[in-house]
């Protein structure tokens, strides 16, 4: 265990670095922190198989961190250009997986990513309905996977009022893109005699009840919070000192935290997948604050420490 730890000691200063070629290292931290959690991991499986389990998982997971990553960097969401959002998003998701193996939130997370990157684009833009019906016909999507997602709707109204000058064109586009796929989905249904059989349930197969919460799972949901109240201060200072433009995206981002957190109603109180939805803002809060601590070994000891009851977890 000392040995592989070990392993991920440089890994702030790796992607700390702006060569394109680290992105190559993200699917390699992906698969170093999949691979012992699937290994010991036992139960069903969504694909029926333990390890095209793994292999789904992981190949989406590092496409979401790249591409999550090249969202931060274009829209200049941090300071300089690095591929900590990469790193950060694979650790978080390990985070929210080790419970889940392959679950259909993943692929809502891919569609929601998409939708973000479109609402971004909105900013003091005049010809957006396209953007708008894009992001909101991907939400819509999201949905079918993963029905709490309904929460973006809201999302979109206040991206459209908060980033750009809004008419009402913008919300009913909004809503005809976010319904398309819900309405298709239903006449689908009902034309094969089966719309008995839709069901919007959440399955809550991977809860996690606090009961029976393992101490190392409690250490780390508490040094996860700890990183992340210093990431969200980091963060606020970091704003009241950016332009106008990238304040008001990264409002974007802890609004979006905070509808992801808002899912926790909606999902039967499932804990695994709250943190599974979470993983797109903390993945951006947390790049933000390790790019910001200037002290190298301060940022790689706290990440270990991370990734220490991470892998505590694991192994208990």
């Amino acid at each position: 265990m000392h040995l592989y730890l070990y392993s991920f000691s440089m890994l702030i200063s790796i992607f700390k670095s702006n060569q394109r070629i680290v992105n190559a290292f993200t699917g390699i931290v992906a698969i170093a922190l999949w691979l012992v959690a699937f290994y010991r991991k036992e139960g069903d499986f969504l694909l029926d198989n333990k390890w095209l389990d793994m292999l789904v998982t992981v190949t989406l997971i590092t496409l979401q961190a790249v591409w999550m990553n090249r969202i931060v960097n274009n829209h200049k969401l941090i300071e300089r250009t690095t591929y900590l959002t990469s790193l950060c998003y694979v650790a978080m998701a390990s985070t929210a997986f080790f419970s889940l193996s392959f679950h259909l939130i993943l692929i809502a997370n891919t569609f929601i990513i998409a939708a973000f990157w479109y609402l971004l684009h909105l900013y003091n833009l005049k010809d957006k309905l396209h953007l708008i019906f894009n992001a909101s016909l991907l939400i819509g999507i999201a949905v079918l996977f993963y029905h709490p997602y309904v929460v973006f709707l809201p999302f979109v109204w206040f991206v459209v009022i908060y980033i750009s000058s809004s008419v009402w064109r913008d919300f009913i586009i909004s809503l005809i893109g976010f319904a398309l796929p819900l309405v298709y989905l239903a006449a689908y249904y009902f034309i094969f005699n089966d719309l008995h059989t839709l069901n919007w349930t959440v399955d809550a197969s991977a809860a996690l009840e606090p009961a029976a919460f393992a101490m190392s799972l409690k250490t780390l949901l508490i040094v996860l919070g700890g990183l992340l109240l210093v990431a969200f201060y980091v963060l606020l200072q970091m704003m009241s000192r950016s332009i106008v433009r990238v304040r008001r995206l990264l409002w974007m981002v802890l609004v979006m935290g905070v509808l992801m957190a808002a899912t926790f109603m909606l999902n039967g109180n499932n804990l695994a997948l709250t943190l599974a939805s979470l993983v797109l803002p903390v993945s951006v809060v947390m790049a933000a604050f390790f790019e910001r601590l200037s002290r190298t070994w301060l940022a790689e000891s706290l990440f270990l420490l991370f990734l220490a009851n991470l892998i505590w977890v694991y192994f208990s």
